[in-house]
């Protein structure tokens, strides 16, 4: 079997295969762009070594399937040809139903890193919120009632807000160290 890589490139699904199908490279990429059966004891590149087989699912050619037959007149009988060709699409659908469910598994990784990071996201901005909003709370009240304010209440205040930006540090401290 010839399969495609990342970058749409043939390659031979084991090393066996591989020295095999090697020099009829270009014969299975007519078979794959074409969709067509395509080599030996056929009208397409007769002269091939091997006949070819596209490997069709539903949604298009997945790879070429590629048969050495020891006697070459094997797949000349109309029957033993459809049993190869009902062979390969039996294959087709095996490797389509692979990378549909290696697609589903990606998809649902996906998901739940999204919904691990939303959730590391509002909690991290729970933590933040609540320091912030006591220290704009005492700061507020130092700036709109500074005059009314005590001395002992404006140190108060201060304080609070002191206490709640050491919080904030040792939160980023634990957050992004």
């Amino acid at each position: 079997m010839l399969l495609p890589d990342a970058h749409g490139d043939l390659t031979a699904s084991s090393p066996h295969d591989e020295t095999s199908v090697q020099p009829e490279t270009a014969v299975a990429r007519w078979v794959y762009d074409h969709q067509r059966l395509a080599g030996l004891n056929t009208d397409t590149l007769p002269g091939s070594k091997g006949l070819y087989l596209p490997l069709t699912a539903a949604h298009g050619v997945v790879g070429v399937l590629a048969v050495f037959p020891l006697d070459a007149k094997r797949f000349t009988a109309s029957d033993q040809l459809h049993l190869l060709e009902t062979f390969a699409n039996q294959t087709a659908l095996a490797l389509e139903r692979t990378r549909l469910a290696l697609d589903a598994a990606h998809a649902q990784i996906k998901l739940e890193t999204e919904r691990t990071r939303n959730t590391l996201l509002s909690s991290v901005s729970h933590d933040l919120r609540t320091p912030l909003a006591v220290i704009t709370g005492a700061t507020s009240s130092l700036i709109q009632r500074e005059a009314t304010l005590t001395a002992a209440d404006r140190r108060e205040l201060a304080h609070v807000a002191f206490e709640e930006s050491e919080r904030l540090n040792r939160l980023s401290a634990t957050y992004w160290t």
